[in-house]
């Protein structure tokens, strides 16, 4: 349409089409911001790994690929681990029985373990050069996190500040996509990994204008090889069948 996009939002608000509000899900999803409580208690970042020390890194690394982690939770035990490859707007979930630094630990090296045994064998370290993550409990093992069992460097990590969320802008915005799909309603105790596959190759299959257009499966595969995705779980969806709505995990109430 020769319009602008702030156009079209007008003439659904004056029901020019027959199409309306409630038919546009970012035009229906937000909700007044709420203002943040007051601070109670803030655990000490361990020295060097805040949001500080990451600007810093980066503007001494500008090159260093950055990876976002976070978790989402819906209505049960069982939470979501993500990571949002942040060049290639690609994200990977897990998950797990429990949001605690145990689980995320295991998920981590199950994710190591998934590439080491594919046919690129470095590709974990050239995935997860730098991991920002927020002030969580479930990320404070950060010795672990950065070298696992066997004690050898795998990622570097860095926290963003406190009720900070913004400073990890993309992956709280693919985020959105997730929440398409499983509400905070949602019983994630009834999921498994192969529906979470499902659910983030239909997701990553969904073209961005971010991308020119692209998807994150395209813009990844480039980059890392079908290969990789693949042993990850995640594999291209056409365009047409792309689904980002309940219906698309009918299992998961």
């Amino acid at each position: 349409m020769p319009v602008s996009e702030r156009t079209v939002y007008r003439y659904f608000e004056d029901n020019l089409f027959s199409a309306c509000n409630i038919d546009l899900p970012r035009k229906v999803r937000y909700k007044p911001r709420k203002k943040a409580k007051p601070q109670q208690s803030v655990k000490k970042i361990i020295a060097n790994r805040d949001y500080v020390a990451y600007q810093d890194y980066i503007a001494e690394n500008p090159e260093t690929r950055v990876v976002e982690g976070d978790t989402v939770y819906g209505s049960s035990k069982a939470t979501l681990l993500t990571f949002q490859f942040c060049a290639t707007g690609f994200m990977l979930a897990r998950i797990m029985p429990d949001r605690t630094q145990n689980s995320v630990n295991a998920e981590f090296d199950k994710i190591q373990a998934i590439l080491a045994s594919s046919p690129h064998t470095k590709r974990f370290s050239q995935l997860f050069p730098l991991l920002l993550v927020d002030n969580g409990k479930e990320f404070d093992d950060t010795e672990y996190l950065e070298t696992g069992m066997d004690g050898k460097p795998r990622t570097k990590l860095f926290y963003c500040d406190p009720y900070s969320s913004y400073q990890k802008p993309h992956v709280e915005k693919n985020h959105e996509h997730i929440r398409q799909i499983l509400s905070k309603r949602t019983n994630f105790n009834e999921l498994t990994q192969n529906d979470i596959n499902k659910m983030m190759s239909h997701i990553n299959s969904y073209a961005r204008d971010s991308l020119g257009g692209k998807t994150p499966y395209e813009v990844f595969t480039f980059f890392f090889g079908a290969a990789t995705a693949h042993a990850l779980g995640i594999i291209p969806i056409a365009p047409e069948e792309v689904c980002l709505k309940p219906a698309l995990l009918k299992n998961a109430n």
